[in-house]
């Protein structure tokens, strides 16, 4: 099943009013506000506005494990086994 993302952005924790898109994925912090000393996380930033109704049981059935969670993660490529 593919679930499309509900995620838009990332958001600066330090300073809210900036924003980056989603790629890349900045994992090391915010490096407008962020210094030496400090490192200011992102957060992802959603568009509520699109969760449907079924968003828990996904086309009728119920989601489980990750995949009941998939709307709201990055759209980042599933870790492989190899």
């Amino acid at each position: 099943m593919t679930t499309i993302s509900l995620a838009t952005g990332q958001r600066s924790l330090g300073d809210p009013d900036i924003s980056y898109p989603l790629w890349p994925p900045l994992t090391h912090g915010c490096p407008r506000t962020g210094s030496d000393t400090m490192s200011y996380p992102l957060e992802i930033d959603y568009d509520y506005t699109r969760v449907t109704s079924d968003f828990v049981t996904g086309q009728g059935r119920p989601r489980c494990g990750l995949d009941r969670w998939a709307p709201l993660l990055p759209p980042l490529p599933a870790p492989g086994l190899g």
